[in-house]
């Protein structure tokens, strides 16, 4: 399957995304981490995967956890903040409702302590990042501390 995918003639990290896609299929159904594991056995745990697979993993339910999946995954495999556009951006990538009213949204993640507003992009819109206890929250599944 490896030979397949390196003869299909592109570039990283395209090659290696279709080469994870293609081994989680094969392997029926396989977790996240599983496909990390798997994938990082053969030199290629550096590329980022998939929001949609990654997406499946984390299976937010409320809004609120939707928007910390993204903020999340941005800032762990893209190395950026976000915009309540790349919320509804990625949202729209998995078939996630968008949200009637952002503002609302952002007030409520940062009044849980999970971001925190930065400052406006060139586009005019603020710019905000995912704290520590936004990281911590997606990572435990969305289990909150007791």
């Amino acid at each position: 399957m490896r030979k397949t995918v390196e003869d299909l003639n592109l570039e990283e990290p395209y090659k290696s995304l279709v080469f994870k896609t293609l081994l989680e299929r094969q392997l029926g159904g396989i977790g996240f981490a599983e496909t990390q594991q798997l994938t990082g056995a053969m030199d290629i745990a550096s590329t980022p995967v998939a929001f949609a697979v990654f997406a499946k993993e984390k299976n937010p339910q409320t809004h609120q956890e939707k928007a910390l999946t993204v903020a999340y995954y941005l800032w762990k495999f893209e190395n950026r903040n976000f915009t309540f556009s790349d919320i509804e951006l990625y949202c729209q990538k998995v078939a996630w409702p968008t949200y009637s009213n952002p503002s609302v949204l952002m007030k409520q993640l940062k009044s849980e302590g999970y971001i925190e507003p930065l400052t406006k992009t060139s586009k005019g819109e603020m710019e905000y990042r995912i704290i520590q206890p936004g990281i911590e929250v997606v990572e435990n599944g969305f289990k909150k501390e007791a």
